[in-house]
C-alpha cells in the first residue's frame, strides 16, 4: 500500500450526503496557492479523512480520488462511519451531512494504525521489498543483505551479488585459467565452481590481452555460465567485457567474494559441543577423535595434535588384598585397547593406600604390561611393625609402537609421624622406592597393564588395603 501526505485548508461537500452514499464530490482541492489542483497521485493509494469535525457529527471516512477538476472538484470512493478506536475499521457512526460540510483532510487512527510503534506487539503483515541491485552505481545495500536473511525462502540465494557467498569450501584461488580473445571475451576453467555475482580477480606471469587489468576486480555474469567457462563484467550485472590484441604467460582465477562455510548438521552438532556423527569429512571431530573401545569416551586433541588426559579406569575398591597368601594377586589390572598408547602416548596411575603392613616379610610389587614384568620393587619391615598409608603411582610411556619404559613409585609411611621426621631413615618408618624398566611389547594389540602385589611367607600379618585408584591417559 503508498500512502502520502496532504494537508489542504478546510474543504466542502459539493452535494447533500446520504448517510449511505459511498460516492460524492467534494470542493477545494486545491494547494493554498488558490489555483493548482490536487493531483490524485499526491494522495497514493489511500487517505483518510474527517467530516463535520468537533461536532456531534463527526465522521471518519478514507477514501481514494477518482478524478479532480482544474477547478479543485474532487469525485471521491469513500469507506463510510471508520471506528474511532482500534482497530479502526468499519463499525462507526454514519451521518447525513449537507452540502457545504466541512470535509477536513486529517490524521486520524485509521492513518495512524498503518504505522508500528515500538511500544506495541503487532504483527506486521506487509513485505518491504529491497530490489537486488543490478548495476555498479546500485550496489547492493545492507537493508537488501538483510532482507536476504530474515526473508530466506526465493530470495535467500546462495550469492548475494559480491557481498558474501555460502560454500562447502572457503578456498578462494580457483586456479590457472585460459582468457579467449574475443566478443565476448570467455575465461575457461574446469568445474570452476563460480556463481552468478562472483567477483573474481585475474593475475598473470605475463600479460592479459587488451580489456582486462590483472588485479582488478570482475563480476562473473549470467551469460555464457556453465560449469567449465564463464564470463565477466567490470560491474555487477553489466555486459561482458570484450578482449582483443595478445596475452603471455600464465594466468590465475582466484575468486574474491567472502565465503561463509556451509556445514551439515553433524558438524554444526560438533561444533556447539552437543554431538556430531565423527568421519573423515566432518570438520570438527573425525573418527581418531573417539575410542570406541573404551566406554566410547571422546580423546580430547589440541589444535596442535597434542592432548589433555583421559580417564581410562577408577575403582573405589576397599577390600584388603594378599592376607595369608603367597599368590600374586592383582592390584590394578586394565585392558589397553590395540594402538591406543601409539608411539608417544602415556598412561599413568595412582593407587591410594590405607593400611600396608608385611610383619617381617619381604612384599613384592610389580609392574605388568602384556607378558613382560617392567619393574618389581621388594619392601622388608625389619622392625615388624610397620603400619603405613600413603600411595604408588605407576607411569608406562611409549616409545615406539613396540618400545616402553615403565616407572613405579611407592611412597608409603606411619600416619602417626610428624611430618618433620616422616622420612628419618633411623626410624625405619617409611617406605620411599622409585624404580624404572623397560619393555618391547607390541601396543598395536589389546595388552593388559598391571600392578601387582605378593609376600615371601603366608601370614595374617600380611594387609594391604586399597582405597581406590584412577588410570588416566595421557596423549
Amino acid at each position: 500500500m503508498s500512502i502520502k501526505f496532504i494537508q489542504l485548508p478546510t474543504c466542502r461537500l459539493a452535494e447533500f450526503v446520504s448517510s449511505s452514499a459511498t460516492s460524492f464530490d467534494v470542493s477545494g482541492f486545491l494547494y493554498n496557492d488558490g489555483t493548482t489542483a490536487v493531483d490524485p497521485a499526491d494522495i497514493g493509494d489511500i487517505c483518510y479523512a474527517t467530516l463535520e469535525p468537533k461536532t456531534v457529527r463527526e465522521e471518519l471516512i478514507s477514501f481514494t480520488i477518482d478524478s479532480v477538476t482544474s477547478e479543485g472538484v474532487a469525485t471521491l470512493t469513500v469507506t463510510r462511519g471508520l471506528s474511532q478506536k482500534s482497530p479502526y475499521g468499519t463499525g462507526g457512526e454514519s451521518f447525513d451531512h449537507q452540502n457545504g460540510s466541512d470535509f477536513v483532510i486529517s490524521n486520524n487512527p485509521g492513518l495512524l494504525n498503518h504505522f508500528t510503534a515500538k511500544d506495541n506487539t503487532e504483527t506486521v503483515t506487509a513485505q518491504w521489498a529491497f530490489p537486488e541491485p543490478t548495476g555498479n552505481s546500485s550496489p547492493a545495500t545492507k537493508a537488501y543483505a538483510d532482507a536476504l536473511v530474515i526473508n530466506g525462502g526465493s530470495e535467500a540465494t546462495d550469492s548475494t551479488r559480491g557481498i558474501v557467498r555460502l560454500g562447502e569450501s572457503p578456498a578462494s584461488e580457483v586456479g590457472i585459467c585460459t582468457i579467449s580473445i574475443a566478443t565476448p571475451a570467455v575465461i575457461s576453467y574446469t568445474a570452476h565452481g563460480l556463481v552468478e555475482g562472483d567477483s573474481v580477480k585475474i593475475t598473470t606471469t605475463g600479460a592479459l590481452p587488451t580489456g582486462l587489468t590483472a588485479g582488478n576486480t570482475y563480476y562473473v555474469i549470467s551469460t555464457g555460465l556453465t560449469s567449465d567457462a564463464f564470463q565477466v563484467s567490470a560491474t555487477i550485472g553489466g555486459s561482458a567485457v570484450d578482449t582483443s590484441g595478445t596475452q603471455s604467460g600464465v594466468h590465475t582465477l582466484t575468486r574474491w567474494t567472502p565465503i561463509v562455510p556451509i556445514y551439515d548438521a553433524d558438524q554444526q552438532d560438533a561444533l556447539v559441543g552437543t554431538s556430531g556423527a565423527p568421519s573423515s569429512s566432518n570438520k570438527f571431530i573425525t573418527e581418531d577423535d573417539v575410542d570406541t573401545d573404551n566406554t566410547g569416551d571422546a580423546i580430547l586433541r589440541l589444535n596442535n595434535g597434542t592432548g589433555i588426559s583421559k580417564k581410562l579406569a577408577t575403582s573405589a575398591s576397599t577390600s584388603e588384598i594378599g592376607d595369608n597368601t603367597t599368590d600374586e594377586i592383582d592390584v590394578v589390572s586394565v585392558s589397553i585397547p590395540a594402538d591406543l598408547l601409539g608411539t608417544s602416548n602415556a598412561i599413568k596411575g595412582r593407587v591410594y593406600v590405607t593400611n600396608f603392613s608385611s610383619g617381617s616379610n619381604t612384599t613384592t610389587f610389580r609392574l605388568k604390561y602384556g607378558s613382560t614384568t617392567l619393574i618389581s620393587s621388594a619392601t622388608t619391615d625389619a622392625s615388624n611393625d610397620f603400619v603405613g598409608t600413603g600411595f604408588i603411582d605407576f607411569m608406562l610411556i611409549a616409545n615406539g609402537a613396540s618400545a616402553q619404559l615403565g616407572v613405579l613409585t611407592i611412597d608409603l609411611s606411619q600416619e602417626e609421624l610428624d611430618p618433620n621426621t616422616r622420612y628419618d631413615a633411623s626410624a625405619n618408618k617409611y617406605i620411599h622406592s622409585t624404580k624404572s624398566g623397560t619393555a618391547a611389547e607390541d601396543s598395536t594389540e589389546a595388552l593388559d597393564l598391571k600392578l601387582t602385589i605378593q609376600s615371601a611367607t603366608a601370614t595374617t600379618d600380611n594387609d594391604f588395603v586399597p582405597a581406590g585408584h584412577i588410570i588416566e591417559l595421557i596423549s
